[in-house]
């Protein structure tokens, strides 16, 4: 892979999903961070980066972005409740987020959306990607309701 400057292309490119999967104001911000691309064998963009540190990964499968540690803290802090799943303090997350675990979530949440796992008080404690929607995750009794991709201290 080949890791290369973005231009305005690039720009239009990740501004435009970043838009449509989260909004346009994180859209803005995180560009703003985006300094580079590591382009995949096959010429598609991968691995967006804010000076050395990772910032987002393009996910093949689908065509959206995964939150990295960095860019989960930028969506924390520009947003006020939603991309949050709410878990109970005393969770440790590794892995998966169980549904008892779950106090309240945003009620936008989908199935596949990128989402961020808070503390009661909203202290950032995690990333990952949501198994089920909101309202299935107040719901069940037991299961997977996120798969953790990283833990924050």
């Amino acid at each position: 892979m080949k890791r290369v400057k973005i231009d305005p292309d690039m720009e239009e490119f990740l501004l435009r999903i970043l838009e449509y999967q989260f909004d346009i104001m994180f859209a803005k911000r995180a560009l703003k961070e985006v300094s580079e691309v590591e382009i995949a064998r096959s010429g598609s963009p991968r691995y967006f980066y804010s000076g050395k540190e990772l910032f987002l990964v393009l996910r093949p499968s689908d065509g959206l972005f995964s939150l990295t540690p960095s860019s989960a803290r930028l969506l924390h802090e520009i947003t006020s409740n939603e991309y949050r799943v709410v878990a109970d303090s005393g969770v440790v997350l590794k892995g998966s987020l169980l549904a008892p675990g779950v106090l309240d979530c945003w009620d936008g949440i989908r199935g596949g959306d990128e989402v961020l796992i808070v503390s009661p008080d909203d202290q950032l404690m995690g990333v990952g990607r949501a198994k089920m929607s909101c309202s299935a995750m107040k719901s069940v009794p037991r299961g997977e309701v996120v798969r953790v991709r990283h833990a924050l201290g």
